[in-house]
């Protein structure tokens, strides 16, 4: 199951982080809460749909380099300490697609209950997480594998938390697949 949702790049976290001491076991997943450091899509991902869906942010595109892909995931993750169902379900649009034909409901369905199982402290270091550029493998011009052990923040995440995430480049920018 662990494996099913790595498309959403974090949810293996929220999965492995079930014994977490400071998660609240008995709240009810919080209400999303609106990136202030990033502009909302314009149209929300289709399931219907093969390729990744335009966004207002696609309109300018991300740099295929390997720093492009990082700033990308950098973003997917301060997303996800955020609880931005937009921005998270649009990076992860193509593995998103694919959890939900696999049974897992739509993305910001699976996301919003994904929110509950993290904990406060981690969804803040998340917030400002950076990824060390050293540890990225570049599979090819147009696929990169992040590690667990890139992100840079103030709580440590193992890669039984948040895996190998593999991002590709198609479209004009990056996306979360499976890892």
């Amino acid at each position: 199951m662990q494996r099913k949702l790595a498309w959403i790049g974090a949810a293996l976290l929220a999965l492995a982080l079930t014994a977490c001491d400071d998660k609240t076991e008995s709240a009810p997943p919080p209400s999303p809460v609106p990136s202030s450091s990033a502009p909302a899509p314009t149209t929300a991902p289709s399931s219907s749909s093969a390729s990744p869906t335009p966004t207002s942010e696609k309109a300018e595109g991300s740099d295929s380099s390997v720093e492009g892909g990082i700033a990308r995931y950098t973003k997917f993750l301060r997303a996800l300490g955020n609880q931005d169902l937009d921005v998270l379900c649009d990076i992860g649009a193509p593995a998103a697609k694919k959890a939900e034909k696999d049974g897992f409901g739509p993305c910001k369905q699976t996301m919003t209950i994904m929110f509950g199982m993290i904990s406060a402290k981690q969804k803040e270091a998340l917030r400002s997480a950076t990824i060390d550029a050293a540890a990225v493998k570049k599979v090819s011009a147009t696929q990169i594998q992040i590690p667990a052990k890139a992100i840079k923040a103030s709580v440590k995440f193992a890669e039984n938390e948040l895996g190998t995430q593999t991002l590709k480049f198609e479209g004009g920018d990056w996306f979360v697949y499976d890892s």
